[in-house]
């Protein structure tokens, strides 16, 4: 059986250099994974992207966010 996996990276022109949390439902309808609730679960467990806050919003910039889907899709992959 073939395994199926999606690299991420095919959004980086889709998304824009920083991406924010509190509108992670907006992006959601381009191909990011997850919902928001289960982004600020994996932040609060220290499993998520590098994170940029500004004030008390979060944002992830587009690559390392990128990078970080694609390492989860290997996780899942794996398992």
């Amino acid at each position: 059986m073939e395994n199926l996996t999606f690299d991420f990276g095919k959004l980086s022109n889709l998304l824009p250099p920083l991406i924010w949390r509190s509108r992670w439902n907006d992006y959601r309808n381009i191909g990011l994974p997850y919902s928001r609730g289960s982004m600020q679960n994996f932040d609060c467990e220290g499993k998520g992207p590098k994170k940029v806050m500004f004030g008390k919003r979060v944002g992830y910039e587009r690559e390392e966010l990128i990078l970080w889907l694609n390492a989860k899709s290997d996780e899942s992959r794996d398992a």
